[in-house]
């Protein structure tokens, strides 16, 4: 049906008498003679009035779906602003919370506890950074040595150094001082044993102070302690030869950490890999003598007086009178 374009209600009813409905009256007239002309203006008003009922009965349920429509139109704009408003508020707390995560934390404290009597060996930036990330880090950086010379570098760094570094799929800057490896850092088998000793109670502690995972904590402990007692630091060679298994075995068991989905127990010693590194160690310092004494064999071709045998003082006088 058409849409009717008005309000029925608001119309002025025609004036079935005038002039204007002649025509009209005289047809009716014609088709009913009993009727004459005010009879035949009153059945034009009737059925003005039917017409107009009818059309406003229509009026009325055009305006009741039209209502409905709207409503239907409202409730649906309504629902999608709000989802529009719940996403947006749910973007904007996700975003609230990266940067809750990215902002420095700070712990409280206890304000009826003083400073410990001893403080712990501070080491580099470098070092915290990498056993935050379960990264292998050299014992070096744990010693005396080494926290008093890279806490000298850090002094000599400016403050407002910084480099980038890779987080997840972005990159973001961060204080060189926890990205710069000292270039003073030695390996763990060059160490001497003082500073392994020492080196490796403080880099135990560094771990418990992180909260690495007790079971990680407790498999190094071993580690270490077995190193320290084993019976073979007494043979000739023989903390050279335990350093030189602690490198390896460690560094080994950080790659296997980190690559593969169950590493090895470091706490579990392997007696026959330390006798391949003590055969190691021998067979290169056979090596080396062999090399020195072939470089000495070469030397004394090249200056035969230097194999000659020490001559008196009185004998050295009476050639340079020649």
């Amino acid at each position: 049906m058409a849409r009717i374009p008005h309000d029925p209600s608001l119309e002025v009813e025609p004036d079935f008498e005038s002039e204007t409905f002649q025509g009209l009256r005289d047809l009716i007239i014609r088709g009913d003679p009993t009727k004459n002309d005010q009879a035949a203006a009153e059945e034009l008003a009737d059925a003005h009035r039917r017409d107009r009922a009818r059309r406003l009965a229509a009026w009325q349920q055009q305006v009741e779906d039209d209502e409905q429509t709207a409503a239907i139109a409202a409730a649906a704009q309504q629902e999608l602003e709000d989802r529009e408003r719940d996403q947006r508020v749910a973007d904007e707390e996700a975003e609230q919370r990266e940067r809750d995560k990215k902002k420095p934390k700070i712990n409280s404290f206890n304000s009826l506890s003083m400073v410990r009597d001893s403080l712990l060996p501070r080491p580099s930036q470098f070092a915290i950074q990498k056993l935050k990330n379960f990264e292998y880090v050299e014992l070096w950086y744990f010693t005396p040595e080494g926290c008093r010379t890279t806490s000298d570098e850090n002094k000599s760094t400016a403050s407002g150094s910084y480099t980038f570094a890779e987080e997840g799929q972005y990159l973001s800057l961060k204080s060189s001082a926890s990205h710069k490896p000292s270039p003073k850092a030695i390996h763990d088998h060059h160490l001497s044993w003082r500073q392994f000793d020492i080196g490796k109670n403080n880099y135990l502690l560094h771990l418990a102070k992180l909260k690495w995972p007790e079971e990680h904590q407790a498999s190094l402990a071993l580690f270490f302690m077995t190193i320290i007692s084993h019976e073979y630091r007494t043979s000739p060679n023989g903390e050279r030869t335990l350093l030189e298994y602690e490198s390896q075995v460690r560094r080994d068991w950080h790659d296997c950490l980190l690559i593969e989905s169950e590493a090895f127990n470091i706490s579990l010693f392997n007696d026959a890999l330390l006798r391949k590194i003590a055969d190691k160690i021998r067979d290169d310092a056979c090596a080396e003598r062999i090399r020195e004494a072939s470089t000495f064999d070469q030397t004394r071709i090249q200056h035969p007086l230097i194999s000659l045998p020490y001559l008196p003082h009185s004998f050295n006088l009476v050639l340079s009178s020649f």
